[in-house]
């Protein structure tokens, strides 16, 4: 009996072993190896603040087939599903469970929730803290919209690193800057937290603070884009 316990112990410790192996990060040979796979994996761990007092933590899943679609899931450590969606390159549907309403729509339906100029591509961006087109250490583009949002990106030259990114309109003001181990590191997913601020209104006093590290990633099995169907009894969000 002792001997098969302790069998199973070790075959637990190899599987573990083999999966965190997969699930490493992978380092970068040159300036030209620096792209992500075609689908991947991704978990977070997320604290947010709304007043003074941090909430969480929070653990976020992503699966992403790279410049098509992302599916994702928030839940509490004991395992509760507090949201889901998945956005694609035309639409997004976000269902918060723990409150019962849903956000679907094209990007402008995620202004409801939060103030930005959002595309599926620039999500893409700030989720993995990478700019797969080279920029300027300072490059900046406006976005055609009924509130034009000015738009400022901060990028390491040697790696596309993202370092900040900075929208503001009229309508608010979003920010998020990221905090890397190593100015050298040239890994992919390689900041260590990402900060994103909210600041909403004319007067932007109120204010949202999320914070988010990147746990792990790896490469993930080809599927197509997953649908999402939203409970019948659950509400559109009608804004803040």
């Amino acid at each position: 009996m002792k001997m098969r316990t302790t069998a199973r112990v070790a075959l637990w410790v190899v599987g573990m072993a083999a999966c965190l192996q997969a699930c490493q990060s992978i380092p970068c040979k040159s300036k030209g190896d620096q792209s992500f796979p075609q689908y991947l994996r991704l978990f977070v761990r997320l604290h947010y603040r709304s007043k003074k007092q941090w909430k969480g933590p929070v653990y976020g899943r992503f699966w992403i087939h790279r410049d098509h679609c992302i599916k994702f899931s928030f839940s509490t450590p004991w395992g509760f599903e507090l949201a889901c969606g998945v956005a694609t390159q035309g639409q997004v549907t976000l269902v918060s469970h723990a409150q019962k309403w849903y956000i679907q729509g094209d990007y402008k339906a995620l202004e409801k929730l939060f103030p930005g100029p959002w595309s599926y591509q620039r999500i893409q961006k700030l989720l993995l803290g990478y700019h797969a087109q080279p920029l300027d250490a300072h490059s900046q583009s406006l976005i055609s919209d009924r509130r034009a949002w000015a738009c400022t990106w901060k990028v390491r030259a040697s790696s596309n690193h993202i370092k900040r990114f900075v929208a503001q309109s009229p309508k608010g003001h979003f920010q998020v800057d990221y905090y890397y181990t190593s100015k050298r590191s040239c890994r992919l997913l390689s900041f260590r937290k990402a900060v994103a601020q909210f600041k909403y209104g004319v007067l932007k006093k109120d204010c949202m603070t999320m914070q988010w590290v990147p746990t792990r990633w790896c490469k993930a099995k080809p599927t197509k884009c997953p649908f999402l169907t939203v409970p019948s009894h659950y509400n559109e969000y009608g804004g803040v």
